[in-house]
């Protein structure tokens, strides 16, 4: 994930079979947080269907988060949405 990378987080398959992934920090190596439900679709797989429908939905899954705050809900929404 080129994003993840850039934002000096480093990406893994998560350890909970529930969850999609876990970020680590680049710098210290340590776990920041398990993000995404294994199953959900997100952006990337929305991406293949249509852009339009990908914007869409992302536009839709920011509003319904937005009052989130937390480090887990600020991961999700820059590295899968």
């Amino acid at each position: 994930m080129r994003i993840a990378k850039r934002n000096g987080y480093v990406v893994k398959s998560a350890k909970n079979r529930k969850k999609k992934i876990d970020v680590f920090s680049a710098k210290t190596k340590k776990k920041l947080a398990t993000i995404g439900q294994n199953g959900a679709k997100d952006y990337s797989i929305y991406l293949r269907q249509s852009k339009v429908v990908a914007d869409r939905r992302r536009k839709a899954y920011r509003a319904r988060h937005a009052s989130n705050k937390g480090v887990a809900a600020r991961l999700g929404k820059r590295l899968l949405w």
